[in-house]
């Protein structure tokens, strides 16, 4: 990784934003709102070791929540408000979804709906086979962060630093909101990054891998139970 100091571009070049090529694409139901406190949420979060398939509703909840658009900047198509910050607004890293028994999609955040991909099978088995070691029979959805380094280098020198800490703050983002929705959580790290860039063939950036989580429905501490119900 380079030490260099990352240095912002006084004018930034002329590559436009591209998507994560899919087959087809399936809108996803509407989000639903979280009741729990953010006293509750707090001490709700914590990293899952027990899951259960997340439902497509659930799913749906917590990517809008984790990755929604809310508005996109008038003065630059590159740039989206979203619920969780980013460099520059720049949001560099692609979802990536699997889904047991579905394979993989990615997320379209312009569309709030699930993409079909194909990928490279030998690498898909790669990198599920080394989530599978962390956690045998975890049963729970694998999200896979791919960021575009296409996008951060057009407004960026020596980016790479500022393309992991954004994965972490949108990580560290996504447990409170899974931990909002009941979710359990739990982030990998950069398991598998040479099985995860060569998941996808013909992608239309040079995708850098910034880390792995795992989704799913589970089971709560009691003091997270106790805190909801005295919050209610």
């Amino acid at each position: 990784m380079s030490t260099e100091d990352v240095i912002r571009r006084s004018t930034p070049g002329d590559y436009f934003r591209r998507r994560v090529p899919v087959v087809s694409s399936v809108p996803l139901p509407p989000p639903l709102s979280s009741h729990r406190s953010f006293t509750a949420t707090i001490n709700g979060r914590e990293s899952a070791g027990t899951f259960s398939p997340p439902t497509i509703s659930e799913l749906s909840s917590f990517l809008h929540y984790v990755a929604g658009i809310r508005r996109m900047d008038s003065t630059d198509a590159n740039r989206q408000k979203r619920f969780v910050a980013s460099m520059g607004a720049l949001h560099p890293a692609h979802i990536l979804v699997y889904l047991p028994d579905e394979g993989w999609r990615a997320y379209l955040p312009e569309e709030h709906a699930l993409g079909s991909l194909q990928v490279n099978a030998e690498s898909s088995a790669q990198l599920l086979d080394l989530v599978d070691q962390h956690l045998p029979g975890h049963r729970a959805a694998i999200l896979c962060l791919l960021s575009d380094r296409d996008l951060a280098s057009n407004y960026y020198d020596n980016y790479v630093p500022l393309l992991l800490r954004d994965a972490g703050v949108l990580l560290g983002h996504a447990s409170l909101v899974a931990a909002a929705h009941e979710l359990a959580f739990r982030i990998l790290g950069r398991t598998g990054t040479i099985a995860a860039e060569s998941l996808i063939p013909l992608l239309p950036f040079r995708p850098f891998a910034t880390g792995l989580a795992l989704l799913g429905a589970g089971c709560f501490s009691g003091d997270a139970v106790r805190d909801d119900r005295a919050g209610a």
